[in-house]
């Protein structure tokens, strides 16, 4: 009697500690349940949004799901607003340092710049592209899942939208500057209020007319290779990733027995 209780108690035993090995095996793989009492994600800039991609990927390369629906439609919004601002301050600053720099810094300020200044700051009409290219890099990274692969190609198409723009923005108004500006009448009309200096504003505008639209059409061209080069790359890359997993669980499900 005592014998048959003792093998049944292992039997039973035995029994749980499958049952609990199995679940074991299966917890790697289950979907993460969002909690209703966590507020909501709201990244401030980008660094805050890279972050919290980092945080989705540590979780979906260990195997478990997010729903896709995780991210809410407003929460999506706040990551392509990122992308907008993070966009409009590059282009800004390409819009202003760039002519500044190479239209009065180098031909009036340094007037005769070495080889190394002249490579220093013949970067800079290329700083979207690097900037771009080494943000894709290492972004791209981290695509894993359905929420991680949401949240970066969201951020990618609105920082391309915004770079773009911005570069068409960009090359109208300094067109039009560029228009005004050869105009002699025009510049000395405005040079002439600065008095003393009015003959040498209105020699400096005129030596800069000509190297205007050269200048901002280079920089313009350069913002629109970052803004789409860099992020398309990425896309194809993934693509050619996830077309690769298809066709290799396409060829070990195809050798399944059945």
């Amino acid at each position: 009697m005592s014998d048959q209780s003792e093998s049944s108690g292992r039997s039973g035993s035995s029994g749980r500690s499958g049952g609990n090995s199995s679940r074991g095996s299966s917890s790697a793989n289950q979907q993460i349940l969002t909690q209703p009492g966590l507020p909501p994600l709201k990244p401030k800039n980008l660094l805050n949004a890279i972050s919290e991609i980092q945080q989705f990927y540590v979780i979906e390369s260990t195997g478990k799901n997010i729903p896709i629906d995780f991210l809410t439609l407003e929460q999506t919004m706040d990551f392509f607003k990122i992308g907008i601002h993070s966009g409009l301050r590059e282009g800004l600053m390409m819009a202003i340092f760039l002519p500044i720099i190479e239209l009065y810094f180098i031909p009036f300020v340094l007037k005769d710049p070495d080889i190394y200044a002249r490579i220093i700051f013949g970067t800079i009409s290329y700083l979207a592209i690097i900037f771009n290219s080494i943000l894709c890099i290492y972004i791209s990274r981290y695509y894993i899942g359905a929420v991680t692969r949401k949240v970066i190609n969201t951020i990618f198409i609105s920082r391309g939208m915004t770079l773009v723009l911005k570069a068409g923005l960009v090359y109208v108004v300094w067109l039009f500057i560029s228009k005004m500006m050869a105009r002699p009448l025009s510049v000395w009309t405005v040079a002439k209020h600065f008095r003393s200096h009015a003959e040498a504003l209105y020699y400096h505008i005129m030596t800069m007319q000509p190297m205007i639209m050269p200048i901002v059409t280079r920089g313009c061209v350069a913002l629109l290779i970052g803004a789409t080069v860099p992020y398309m790359a990425a896309f194809i890359v993934d693509s050619h990733k996830q077309a690769k997993i298809r066709r290799n669980q396409e060829k070990v499900m195809g050798d399944a027995p059945f």
